[in-house]
Order: structure tokens, then C-alpha cells, then sequence
């Protein structure tokens, strides 16, 4: 849970209150290719001025991983991601879709008890999102450098 005090535009007195959880899940269906599941939940409250305003949204989605080598704690990796959210709390609750790239290397860091093996990987990942069935027009593309992420392999 995360909290903040928003300055822009001289509105001193505008606090956010957010939260976001998403779990992603892969099985191997082959030595180099993973299946997954991707569930989240995000949720923020910004207090203006005394008038509370709540957005939240409810993901859940699929994605393929193939591993460039069968070191999966040290490999390159690529997926495809298809991911749905769902908003809660707005009035036109328009679903809205997100078709992701993601490009990147694991480094182990340590292994736990012998089991999960807890790595760290940097990736770059294009999205391409819409909202309902046509292209959303006001940024439908974006290209994001994830340089602070872990994985737990097991």
C-alpha cells in the first residue's frame, strides 16, 4: 500500500491511496516452454478536498514464455502476454485489453531451503492496449524498461 501527496497543478491538499497485487504463474509444458496465468488487482482512493474518488480494476490473462536455454535461472527469455482488466468503481466500465512483448534475461540470485530459486531479471516489454473493440487512440502503445524485477522459479 502505497501513499502520496500530489502537488501538481498547486493542489497541495489531493491524497492517494493505491494498492496493486498481480500474480503471474507459468507451468512447463515443454523444457523450454512455459503456460501461464496472470491475476491482479489494483485499486487507488484519492482524497480531493474532502470528496473521496475510488478507480480500481480486477486483470486476469494468459501468457507464453519460451526460454532460450534450459538454464532457466540464468536464460534469455520471450513471452507473449494477453491480459483483460476489468475497472471497478468508474461509471463506464469498458473493458480494456492489453497484448504485451516482453524480452529478458534471469540472473540467479539464491536458491531457498533447495527449493525456489529466487532470480533476478531485466526486461523490456512493447504493450499494445484497447479499449472494448477499437484501438485506443489516446496512447494504445507503449514501450516500458523494467530494470527492478524478481522471479521465483520452483
Amino acid at each position: 500500500v502505497t501513499g502520496s501527496r500530489d502537488g501538481k497543478n498547486g493542489n497541495a491538499d489531493q491524497d492517494t491511496d493505491s494498492l496493486d497485487l498481480t500474480v503471474n504463474y507459468a507451468w512447463s509444458v515443454h523444457s523450454n516452454i512455459f503456460v501461464g496465468a496472470i491475476l491482479g488487482f489494483s485499486k487507488s482512493e484519492t482524497d480531493v478536498a474532502g470528496a473521496k474518488e475510488k478507480e480500481g480494476s480486477f486483470t486476469y490473462g494468459l501468457r507464453a514464455i519460451y526460454d532460450l536455454s534450459t538454464d532457466h535461472a540464468n536464460s534469455m527469455y520471450v513471452s507473449l502476454a494477453y491480459v483483460v482488466s476489468t475497472p471497478k468503481y468508474v461509471g463506464d466500465n469498458v473493458d480494456t485489453t492489453t497484448t504485451a512483448v516482453e524480452f529478458g534475461k534471469r540472473y540467479s540470485m539464491f536458491t531457498v531451503l533447495a527449493g525456489p530459486n529466487v532470480t533476478f531479471s531485466p526486461s523490456i516489454a512493447y504493450s499494445m492496449v484497447s479499449e472494448g473493440s477499437a484501438l485506443d487512440t489516446d496512447g494504445g502503445s507503449d514501450i516500458r524498461l523494467n530494470l527492478v524485477k524478481f522471479d521465483v522459479l520452483f
